[in-house]
């Protein structure tokens, strides 16, 4: 009776620690990083929603949405930058590089093409994977390039 005790324990052991149960057998989790800025010059972004977050970015440097030194954070969800989660609006975003004359990139109401808006995770690319007990959680960064900066109108 002993060894039966024994091995259902065993058995109820090595199920918990499957890797179905670590991950909690759903798909992973995305979290926005911040953005690093591969442009060749220095930007300032903005991010407006409730409390507003203006950050220069040195040419070569990153800015984390999430920063305990920060009184506010970007608010920033799975799906990309939401007022109030995935089914609320998207925030505003002004990209104004430090050129002469200044060139910005606004975004703002709904977004128009996912591919490009900073406001969405399919304009994001996939930096990292962790996981400890829970779901595999994926990190996603926004690259300020040459090309973005390309796409940028004389500002206003």
């Amino acid at each position: 009776m002993k060894k039966i005790i024994l091995s259902s324990f065993f058995f109820f052991l090595l199920a918990c620690n499957s890797e179905e149960t670590l991950n909690g057998g759903g798909p992973p989790v995305h979290e926005l990083k911040g953005v690093i800025n591969e442009s060749g010059v220095d930007v300032e972004i903005s991010f407006f929603a409730e409390d507003t977050v203006v950050a220069m970015i040195k040419n070569g440097s990153e800015f984390l949405y999430v920063d305990t030194t920060r009184k506010t954070n970007v608010p920033s969800y799975e799906c990309g930058l939401y007022i109030n989660g995935c089914d609320s609006a998207p925030i505003d975003v002004e990209i104004r590089f430090m050129t002469e004359p200044k060139k910005c990139l606004v975004y703002s109401g709904n977004i128009k093409n996912k591919q490009n808006d900073i406001r969405s995770i399919e304009s994001y690319k996939k930096v990292d994977e962790a996981q400890s007990i829970g779901p595999v959680v994926e990190f996603y960064q926004f690259y300020i390039t040459t090309d973005v900066y390309k796409n940028a109108k004389s500002c206003n």
